[in-house]
Formats: C-alpha cells, sequence, structure tokens
C-alpha cells in the first residue's frame, strides 16, 4: 500500500467488521487519531508520540455503519478517511 498526497491516510480492508490497519506519513510528528460516528460522536482517541511512517492496527468495537477516522498532526494538519464497519 502506497501513501500518495491524494489520500495521505490508507485503511484496510474497508469496509470489514472493525477491524482496520491505518498506515499514514507523520512526518516525524507526534498525532492524535480519533474515530468518530456520524454524528459527530468520538468513540476512538489514541495519542500516537513522533513517527514518520506508521502502521497500526485499529479495532472498534462498534456498530455497523460509517464512521471518520481523523488524524491531527502536531503541526495542525488533518488528515481524514471515511471508514465503513459492516456486520
Amino acid at each position: 500500500h502506497e501513501i500518495s498526497a491524494a489520500n495521505p491516510v490508507q485503511l484496510y480492508p474497508n469496509p470489514n467488521n472493525g477491524n482496520f490497519t491505518v498506515g499514514f506519513d507523520q512526518k516525524g510528528l507526534s498525532a492524535e487519531m480519533e474515530v468518530y460516528d456520524v454524528n459527530g460522536k468520538m468513540i476512538y482517541a489514541e495519542h500516537l508520540s513522533s513517527h514518520n511512517i506508521i502502521t497500526k492496527d485499529l479495532v472498534l468495537a462498534a456498530d455497523p455503519g460509517i464512521y471518520f477516522l481523523r488524524v491531527t498532526l502536531s503541526d495542525g494538519t488533518e488528515l481524514t478517511q471515511r471508514m465503513i464497519i459492516e456486520d
């Protein structure tokens, strides 16, 4: 999975049952990784210490539906990606 400017956050497999792999370039910065439901309620949050390219397993015990992954780098850059959880 290549990381490109067009799609700065890789999220796969997507959709699935809640077990995602997330990949992105933190550019050597710390970051906050959050997941929100369609109502804007945060269902997951994790602080990430400084890295360059990072790959993380993200396991969500959440109901089927559409969610949004938001990564905010410490320089203020926001990366977002839609994620779908199926039954």
